[in-house]
């Protein structure tokens, strides 16, 4: 879409030949690692968000009003109620100014391949097409016949109200969308259950802090997300700690006269109530709770 805005023919082409280098080189870097036993053996969760083409065929109709009634959803409540009418209305207006209509067609391309080939939509899905929603209807503003002062008036009054909203209160934001699925799902995904990042950063700070007492390790979980990776890539730089997954407990706390570390503290960082099986050998030394207090990062000392 970019591209259609630079006119000159030798720039456009030396910038497409310089994206095509840049992707093939991309592709020649992780090349070894798409061929990695460790990858290919692992099995791919995400092909089966996907519909096959075996039950495209079939025309199931109930997936695919579903999904757009969550695009419908999820545009009108995250891209702002105001955004979302001034969209509607481009789509009728694209027809007439070919400005719109390249950006337009940016945006329904992604929407229409994601309604009919996946199972259910996400926000996730949307990332791609939200900021050319905007752009989409910036320039159908710019374009209407009606009375600028007014739309500027509307405008600026719609962005103020949500923009200090959502910095001052997202909370209540989110509390005020969360009659619709996705929006509640994705409130209790990011927000209030085990993979928002409420809680992750306090508690690298109190392992931080507790480091410059004396040495430690800390366990994870062998998983992905909050707080487990968040733990590697906070304390990755702290000479005072080294952060293990939990398997390997046992065999550092019966060798611990014998570590690298000398005279460590043994913590574990837990995903709310999830301690690996080991609740008899944690002790409990601090809590983060998450919003709502549904869930929380849990901090414990190993003490047998």
């Amino acid at each position: 879409y970019l591209l259609s805005f630079i006119k000159e023919k030798i720039l456009r082409k030396r910038i497409i030949v310089s994206l095509g280098v840049i992707l093939l080189s991309f592709y020649i870097l992780i090349l070894p690692h798409l061929e990695h036993p460790l990858y290919k053996n692992k099995p791919h969760v995400e092909y089966e968000r996907f519909l096959s083409l075996k039950e495209v065929s079939n025309i199931p109709y109930q997936i695919w009003f579903t999904n757009f009634s969550q695009v419908v959803l999820l545009i009108f409540s995250y891209a702002t109620p105001l955004v979302f009418l001034i969209f509607i209305a481009a789509i009728f207006y694209a027809r007439k100014n070919k400005k719109i209509l390249l950006p337009m067609l940016f945006v329904l391309g992604p929407i229409i391949f994601e309604i009919l080939m996946l199972r259910n939509i996400d926000a996730r899905y949307l990332v791609v097409s939200v900021p050319v929603i905007l752009l989409v209807a910036g320039n159908l503003l710019e374009a209407s016949t009606l009375k600028r002062k007014v739309l500027t008036a509307l405008t600026l009054t719609g962005v103020i109200c949500s923009g200090l909203l959502l910095t001052f209160f997202p909370l209540k934001y989110h509390q005020m969308i969360y009659f619709i699925p996705n929006a509640r799902n994705d409130f209790a995904q990011y927000v209030t259950s085990w993979p928002s990042g409420y809680g992750v950063k306090e508690a690298a700070d109190w392992l931080t802090q507790k480091s410059q007492e004396k040495n430690m390790f800390v366990f994870i979980r062998d998983d992905s997300g909050n707080p487990e990776e968040a733990m590697v890539v906070y304390l990755r730089k702290n000479e005072k700690i080294i952060v293990l997954p939990v398997g390997l407990l046992d065999e550092l706390y019966k060798n611990r006269d014998h570590l690298i570390l000398s005279d460590p503290g043994f913590y574990f960082v837990s995903r709310g109530n999830q301690l690996a099986g080991m609740e008899k050998r944690f002790r409990e030394v601090a809590r983060y709770p998450k919003p709502q207090g549904q869930e929380y990062v849990g901090i414990y000392e190993v003490i047998k």
